[in-house]
């Protein structure tokens, strides 16, 4: 029969290797993203959605973005390999660039995205990056917080 003397309550022990990737963690720089999904859509009718990726936060994101969506720029903390995902249950969703993509200092990196609504009413498009960063005996990965966007469907019936 186990005591709970015997139980060992003591802390867990991390590798030492943790705190190096809390500092390179900490060491990323502030960058930022432009992402533009469209807040209305159509059911049935593709709308490109594009991700812009950047280490230079002076950088501008913003010009000759092919969707229709408004721009929303945030920061983020930004390494030089990165990967983004777009999912949904309620779209059809075509990746048009690789989902890990080297991010420049200088410059931007680009992710894009076909998007079909495939029902209508309010519907959530999830955004997912991750961060891969290189340690002297390897990598890691950190994903960011997924960005959830809201959006409104419409579902167009055509009549002849």
């Amino acid at each position: 029969m186990m005591r709970s003397s015997d139980i060992d309550i003591s802390p867990i022990k991390k590798p030492s290797w943790y705190s190096q990737l809390l500092d390179e963690l900490d060491n990323l720089p502030l960058g930022k993203y432009v992402f533009n999904p469209a807040s209305e859509m159509k059911v049935g009718v593709i709308e490109r959605v594009e991700l812009r990726i950047t280490q230079n936060p002076g950088e501008e994101l913003t010009l000759n973005l092919k969707g229709k969506g408004i721009p929303q720029v945030e920061n983020l903390k930004v390494g030089a390999l990165m990967k983004a995902r777009l999912t949904g249950t309620a779209f059809s969703i075509a990746s048009l660039s690789e989902d890990e993509q080297l991010v420049p200092e200088n410059g931007y990196t680009e992710w894009s995205w076909d998007v079909t609504p495939q029902k209508s009413g309010m519907q959530n498009l999830h955004l997912h990056t991750t961060v891969r960063i290189r340690l002297p005996f390897g990598e890691e990965r950190k994903d960011h917080p997924v960005i959830d966007k809201k959006l409104k469907f419409e579902l167009t019936l055509y009549t002849r």
